[in-house]
């Protein structure tokens, strides 16, 4: 990633949401990328009227940029300190590609977390250039924080439904919000992105997680700052803020 802000020109911006997603497989090669999850974005109705879309769009994640249950986050520096809450989902090792819309979501996914997504990218005017922009960038890569990890089951009552999700800086809370802030339940937009990857030639992988969307709003964090996350007023994750570039 960039070490100092950049200004996008017309000149760079990619045409079309194909060579976009073209320039991050690309990436992904010469970089050597090591996927290990991947961000959504357009789930919600922010996003979606921002970026002037409809469906669901997507990054990839490497694996050295997703912690899972960390006692310090991120383990890599960033441009900026922003943070969201999010509900994650792991790629279960008995998924099928077809007829994947057909299939139980306990057979897509084995786990699910409360997670915080840290978008962070070094384009400073991003959204003048639309989402093709937004998508050669990795969706603003930043840093995913996975909190523990809870087994899903057929027969188990999904319990992100109309949790409240709420973060704090220590003792102060910044955001809050439901699942329904998503346009799509959080577990249809982890299959949705499972067929929108395939049909662009993407291969998602067991074990690589999805989060799906940010359920609170992203708010600005300070470096040192501790932040936790409650659903229905119960701990699920806890962090200090290492610090940004």
């Amino acid at each position: 990633m960039p070490q100092k802000f950049v200004q996008m020109s017309g000149l760079n911006v990619p045409q079309s949401l194909d060579e976009a997603y073209s320039l991050i497989r690309h990436q992904g090669i010469q970089d050597h990328l090591e996927i290990g999850g991947w961000k959504l974005g357009g789930t919600t109705r922010s996003t979606q009227s921002i970026f002037k879309v409809d469906e669901l769009y997507f990054g990839a994640l490497d694996f050295t940029e997703i912690a899972h249950v960390p006692t310090l986050a991120p383990t890599r520096k960033l441009l900026q300190s922003r943070a969201e809450v999010e509900i994650a989902f792991r790629i279960s090792s008995t998924v099928n590609p077809t007829p994947i819309q057909e299939v139980p979501i306990e057979n897509l996914f084995d786990q699910w977390c409360v997670a915080v997504e840290m978008p962070s990218s070094p384009i400073e005017n991003i959204a003048e250039f639309g989402v093709e922009t937004l998508i050669a960038d990795r969706c603003a890569a930043g840093f995913l924080v996975l909190g523990k990890p809870y087994s899903l089951r057929s027969s188990q009552i999904q319990p992100w439904h109309e949790a409240s999700l709420c973060l704090f800086q220590d003792d102060q809370k910044l955001a809050e919000g439901t699942s329904d802030q998503l346009v799509w339940p959080a577990e249809e937009c982890a299959r949705r992105f499972l067929l929108s990857a395939l049909e662009k030639d993407f291969q998602p992988r067991p074990g690589q997680w999805i989060s799906t969307g940010g359920i609170t709003p992203c708010v600005s964090i300070e470096e040192g700052a501790r932040i936790s996350i409650q659903r229905d007023g119960i701990l699920e994750l806890e962090f200090q803020v290492k610090g940004k570039i």
